[in-house]
């Protein structure tokens, strides 16, 4: 009976290129940081889009955003890994643009309808200020009395006593046509039958209100016969009214 051949153990073989090594830590994962970097600094540049005028800077970082994440999009390709990080730093950025240029496309607009706002306003103001300050100083006469004032001359009158003391009035009756209460000082004067003035007088009234009338007695001091005279040939013209 022949002796049994010994066990042989088969000879260890060799790992292949692409696998690991037993005993071997295992490779760590590919990253993708550009996706993560276009992803933050597009998150950065929405969050800085909605601050009008000084939002030029989230969108500088929304279009540096967009830029990384479409290069990390295509790095993703190749190390499978960011995509989805890639993806929406591209709609973050593209969004950020957009709303960036649409808040200082509003906002340039309501300064623009603000700043003629303000124009009309001064315009206006300015209008209303001149147009005070004519009826004060008397050159808005002719508007006066188209508008707010009524005028009537009465007859001029005189006399004089036994002791030579004359006595003289023209009644000048004002009404008020405005719709508020107003002061009015009426200038009228005497000219003679060459148009050289005799003399002038002042008819005026205090807050007369809208649609009342006052008599006002001008020229009473006369002094003499012979002034009386030329006061009772004399023609009575309005010269000037002042609005207050």
């Amino acid at each position: 009976m022949s002796a049994p051949f010994p066990e042989t153990t088969p000879a260890p073989t060799a790992p292949q290129a692409d696998q690991p090594v037993p005993g071997a830590p295992a490779p760590a994962p590919k990253g993708n940081g550009l996706a993560i970097a276009g992803f933050v600094v597009a998150l950065l540049g929405l969050l800085g889009s909605f601050i009008p005028v000084l939002n030029v800077g989230g969108i500088v970082l929304a279009v540096v955003g967009l830029v990384l994440s479409i290069i990390g999009l295509v790095k993703a390709k190749k190390v499978a890994a960011g995509k989805g990080m890639a993806l929406t730093g591209i709609i973050l950025g593209a969004l950020a643009i957009v709303v960036g240029i649409t808040v200082n496309v509003l906002f340039a607009a309501g300064v623009s309808n603000a700043a003629d706002e303000l124009d009309e306003a001064v315009a206006s103001a300015s209008a209303e200020a001149d147009d005070a300050l004519s009826r004060v100083d008397g050159s808005a006469t002719e508007q006066i009395l188209a508008e707010d004032l009524t005028v009537e001359l009465g007859a001029f009158e005189g006399s004089v006593d036994e002791y030579g003391l004359v006595t003289s009035a023209l009644p000048v009756t004002l009404t008020n046509k405005a719709d508020e209460a107003h002061s009015y000082n009426v200038q009228i004067e005497a000219v003679d039958a060459s148009g050289a003035r005799i003399g002038d007088d002042y008819a005026m009234t205090s807050e007369l209100g809208s649609g009342q009338s006052e008599s006002v007695d001008v020229f009473q001091l006369v002094v003499d016969e012979e002034e009386l005279q030329a006061y009772q040939g004399a023609e009575f013209r309005i010269v000037e009214v002042q609005q207050y």
